[in-house]
């Protein structure tokens, strides 16, 4: 989608090769009118794209394409036993220590649209961290979920598959409410949030969103001074969000939000965790989970 988007809206690109969202084309697309080519692949190597392009030597202008997908197929190739046993020995050393128990959960955390209690658990255990006052986590960025029962580490880096880590900055009150502004934008999914609540109704205009910004029950200070969590991503303008960098003394602590996080179970196993009201959508439309 947004590939052909940027084909319709920019002219100049010959050829455009997508991959964030995984969504193998079997036909080339050309834009009607800039006639940009888009193509990508599914992921995790389930296929391999090919596309000829041919070009006259003369105008060095694109004249024909020819496109392709080939789906690779394991059980088409042989195993390459040298292979499979060098990659074993280097996987047993890469996960010692990956099944190990690290604490308990009594409910299921999951993942559910808006506020979520995997979500609440990763910002809880980032403000711990670092001591910051709030946390602010990308909802897309959380991968994993953690089922009731026993708690491993693998679980854990399947939550924060990424491996990003934790940046703090300095931000006024008011800087805080923009940056609860921009999680509602509707352009991604809503941030997960830690040491606040906040009340918004997406039907409203953006910037115009966000009704109310609580601390332990009373309206934020947009005078005071905070010191607020998120990862490198956000920090780094992911998903176009630029309102971090607005704050100041930004410190880049290095601690991953994995390692945050196994720390924070092993410390409060066991662990139950639950939906709080964080997050409240007033008109029942919600921008949900991307």
């Amino acid at each position: 989608r947004h590939d052909k988007r940027i084909a319709d809206s920019i002219p100049g690109f010959d050829v455009i090769i997508g991959a964030h969202s995984h969504t193998g084309m079997r036909e080339a697309y050309e834009d009607p009118a800039n006639h940009t080519i888009v193509v990508q692949t599914y992921g995790n190597l389930s296929c391999i794209g090919r596309l000829d392009l041919a070009i006259d030597p003369a105008t060095r202008q694109i004249v024909g394409y020819d496109y392709k997908l080939k789906d690779l197929l394991a059980e088409e190739v042989d195993a390459d036993t040298t292979f499979a046993r060098l990659i074993g020995q280097w996987q047993a050393k890469a996960e010692a220590g990956f099944d190990s128990v690290i604490g308990v959960a009594r409910n299921d955390i999951g993942i559910v649209d808006g506020e979520s209690p995997i979500g609440n658990l990763v910002c809880d255990a980032m403000r711990e961290a670092v001591g910051a006052d709030f946390a602010f986590q990308n909802s897309a960025g959380i991968r994993g979920t953690l089922p009731a029962g026993d708690i491993t580490y693998r679980a854990v880096h399947k939550v924060d598959a990424f491996g990003n880590y934790i940046v703090t900055y300095n931000m006024t009150g008011a800087q805080v409410v923009k940056i609860c502004e921009t999680s509602v934008l509707g352009y991604h999914g809503i941030f997960q949030v830690g040491g606040l609540s906040m009340t918004y109704d997406a039907r409203k205009p953006i910037w115009q969103k966000v009704s109310q910004v609580l601390v332990n029950g009373q309206p934020i200070d947009t005078a005071k001074v905070y010191k607020v969590a998120t990862n490198n991503f956000l920090a780094g303008g992911g998903q176009n969000y630029k309102e971090f960098n607005k704050g100041t003394d930004r410190n880049d602590t290095y601690l991953t939000v994995r390692q945050a996080l196994a720390d924070y179970v092993r410390r409060h196993s066991p662990l139950e965790v639950h939906i709080e009201g964080r997050i409240r959508e007033s008109s029942g439309k919600g921008s949900g989970r991307q």
